[in-house]
């Protein structure tokens, strides 16, 4: 997986509080996010990792799924790759095709509404 520059400066920023604040080093705790719990770094729950995402989605007004990020992230990099397949596999962590195909279907469709604006507003200029 791939990660832009200012992602890693984002994540080597998380990782020295995750360091002094949950006591998790590297090497020691395989889990990225973690809490403490009882005095043991513990990885945090799916549900946990579901109530921060809203949290702090709120401010869009809609709930938004740590899914849907997922999906968002997935279906733009379909737009900006042209639907590069592989590249997409491996930064979503797909062992199937299939299954990152979903993601270019919403390209295509776009692509398709898009071919169709234009048509009309050609026929619009013939008119």
């Amino acid at each position: 997986m791939s990660v832009t520059p200012y992602s890693l400066t984002d994540l080597n920023d998380y990782l020295a509080v995750r360091k002094e604040r949950y006591e998790a080093h590297n090497g020691e705790n395989e889990y990225l996010f973690v809490k403490v719990y009882n005095g043991r770094t513990e990885p945090l729950t799916n549900r946990a990792v579901e109530d921060i995402v809203y949290k702090y989605t709120k401010s869009f007004d809609k709930r938004i799924s740590p899914h849907k990020l997922r999906h968002t992230y997935a279906t733009n990099l379909a737009e900006q790759t042209g639907g590069d397949i592989p590249l997409i596999m491996n930064q979503l962590g797909h062992t199937q095709s299939d299954i990152s195909l979903l993601y270019i279907n919403t390209t295509q469709e776009k692509q398709r509404k898009a071919a169709e604006l234009l048509d009309q507003r050609k026929r619009k200029r013939t008119d």
